[in-house]
């Protein structure tokens, strides 16, 4: 995804074009975020809140790669306190376990 250019000032502030058209196919969010180094080498930086654009039926899916990690993290709490947790404690683990198992199937 390219950016716009920085390629007129307007009142003193820099304008990227009229529009940035962006191509949505499943629920999603985005942020804007801009850069600006003034004339004295300081560098200006501003972020937005997230955009959330929902797409009805096409619910946000996790990246395969962060509920890969998170599993992990839980398997290793689990082995971790095995020996020092009643078995309600691991139960929970377990279910948080079972619940990154079942978005791993729907994971992008």
């Amino acid at each position: 995804m390219g950016v716009p250019p920085s390629d007129h000032e307007r009142n003193g502030v820099y304008v990227n074009g009229d529009g940035f058209p962006l191509q949505v196919s499943e629920t999603s969010w985005f942020a804007v975020q801009s850069l600006q180094e003034d004339k004295d080498g300081r560098v200006r930086w501003a972020h937005s809140a997230p955009i959330w654009i929902d797409v009805p039926g096409k619910p946000i899916r996790p990246r395969k790669q962060d509920v890969e990690f998170l599993m992990k993290q839980v398997e290793t709490e689990i082995e971790r306190n095995k020996d020092v947790l009643t078995p309600e404690g691991l139960a929970e683990y377990q279910e948080a376990l079972d619940f990154y198992k079942a978005k791993l199937k729907e994971a992008r």
